[in-house]
């Protein structure tokens, strides 16, 4: 009698259990680099100017004029595998969604911070949507690196 317990104990363990766990993995980055997630005719016209015109704008105070953050641009297809596990990145999508700015944190490593920037059309959409939210975008990356740094100096 016992062992037929024993063993519908054993069946029961086994089946429940079958969720695999989730791992998200560290994230890489160097500090104050942002990967920005865009086509490139996007990244070449006005919308990576207006980009670059809030991202990469010289830090005041400083007596050599240095960008804010360091700015690399890849394809939306290239953005997998290690590119995925990036700190820092800005994704911009010309779509018929609803346009705005969603904020992801840690979806695809821990810690990470994602922008996606929606608009339907490159030329107003999307413009308008990085001028509008400039400074909420600023206050994002900056507040994560400010995290990041106390972490670090944590360990």
């Amino acid at each position: 009698m016992r062992s037929i317990v024993y063993i519908i104990i054993l069946i029961v363990t086994l089946t429940s259990c079958n969720d695999a766990p989730v791992i998200v993995t560290d994230s890489a980055g160097r500090m104050n680099d942002i990967l920005l997630v865009i086509e490139n005719d996007l990244w070449e016209n006005e919308v990576g100017d207006s980009i670059r015109q809030i991202l990469a704008a010289p830090v005041d105070g400083l007596v050599r004029e240095e960008p804010q953050f360091s700015l690399n641009q890849i394809e939306p297809d290239s953005f997998a595998g290690l590119l995925m596990k990036n700190r820092n990145y800005l994704k911009v999508e010309v779509s018929n969604k609803e346009p705005g700015v969603t904020v992801t944190t840690g979806l695809y490593a821990n810690p990470q911070t994602g922008v996606i920037i929606r608009g339907k059309d490159a030329a107003g959409g999307v413009i308008e949507q990085i001028i509008t939210n400039a400074q909420q975008i600023k206050t994002i990356f900056n507040d994560g690196e400010i995290k990041e740094k106390q972490r670090l100096m944590k360990k």
